[in-house]
């Protein structure tokens, strides 16, 4: 008569061991893999908005979108006309609560004025950001977004005509904040865009880290890239969505580095 063996408990427990060593050795390559094309998408949507950024501007004469994204238009009122007449800048994308539903953040994009170029909503998010966060991209606070009062206006360094961008391939013009909201702040009227200081080594608005403890950025000549952080601190500013002045030398110049492409040059 046949008598079939099965498996000891000692050989389950050794089987088991392995699996589970596997598994802790494949993970990490897995997450990494994962990491690698959620950012190939992310810059392939940066590239995307900002030929929409380019293409705005080459319509309108060389100006620039509106860079917050405030419930109201920005207006402007030109004096030297009679009447006067009143321009309103459109928000290219309008604010929305991560809270509200994704149709209502939806709604919101299509409301602005680059989705006349970008009819794509997908485009508008990271596929690493958080699932109930409809649009990650911010523009920077220099390109005719939420930064003249940092520069009292300087044409040259808070930009409001393509014509005056200096090596365009050297001036951030988007960046993948991570938040359609920032520093816990959920108020829709407030017109946002990514602030960093022109004068002071200081971030405004914590320095995004969620790729990797880098992030990813669009140029004034379409081109996007990945910048990993080297400082600590600024990683976990990132982590934490806080903000101040850098503590040591690799902090410091991953700051310094954001604000000289930003704003284009250095005090």
């Amino acid at each position: 008569m046949n008598k079939q063996r099965g498996f000891t408990l000692i050989e389950l427990l050794v089987v088991i061991s392995i699996i589970a060593l596997l598994l802790a050795l494949l993970t990490p390559a897995l997450e990494k893999a994962r990491e690698l094309g959620r950012r190939a998408v992310c810059l392939g949507n940066l590239k995307d908005l900002s030929i929409s950024w380019i293409m705005y501007a080459d319509d309108n004469e060389g100006k620039l979108v509106n860079g917050e994204t405030g419930e109201a238009p920005r207006t402007k009122v030109n004096n030297t006309s009679t009447p006067p007449k009143v321009y309103k800048e459109i928000p290219w994308a309008f604010e929305s609560d991560p809270a509200t539903s994704r149709n209502e953040q939806e709604a919101q994009i299509k409301k602005g004025t680059l989705y006349t170029y970008s009819r794509n909503v997908k485009v508008y998010r990271c596929p690493g950001g958080k699932a109930n966060h409809m649009r990650t991209y911010s523009i920077t606070c220099s390109v005719n977004g939420e930064g003249s009062h940092l520069v009292n206006n300087n044409a040259m360094l808070w930009i409001k005509n393509r014509s005056l961008i200096r090596r365009p391939q050297k001036r951030i013009i988007l960046i993948d904040e991570g938040r359609t909201i920032v520093n816990n702040d959920p108020d829709p009227t407030k017109g946002h865009s990514f602030k960093i200081s022109y004068f002071n080594q200081e971030w405004i608005d914590s320095p995004p880290a969620r790729h990797d403890g880098g992030t990813t950025i669009a140029y004034a000549d379409n081109h996007a890239e990945y910048r990993k952080w080297a400082g600590v601190d600024t990683r976990t500013f990132g982590e934490f969505f806080t903000s101040g002045s850098p503590s040591n030398s690799d902090g410091s110049q991953d700051c310094r580095d954001m604000r000289r492409d930003i704003w284009g040059k250095l005090p």
